[in-house]
């Protein structure tokens, strides 16, 4: 949020309403979470934890459709400024 961006973390969001252990509702999810691409500049992946089978899936799929995609770490920007986003001494 610090860059300026509204992220949507269906991942998150969705797994409270359906039950990632079924593979149908799982992947309703996951179809459910591609709609909002249509309103997305980018896709952003977070690697901090490693990749999941879903990751792996979204940015072949984004790739797929020009989505452009950034691979990113939350670690990285650890020790930024709260108001700039920029990296503090």
């Amino acid at each position: 949020m610090l860059r300026g961006e509204s992220p949507y973390a269906s991942h998150m969001m969705l797994t409270e309403a359906l039950d990632d252990n079924d593979p149908a509702s799982r992947s309703l999810g996951m179809i459910c979470g591609y709609a909002w691409w249509k309103a997305a500049s980018f896709i952003a992946i977070y690697t901090d934890l490693g990749w999941s089978e879903g990751m792996r899936i979204a940015k072949i799929r984004g790739q797929g459709h020009g989505m452009k995609i950034k691979e990113r770490r939350l670690a990285d920007y650890k020790n930024r400024d709260n108001a700039t986003g920029q990296p503090q001494p």
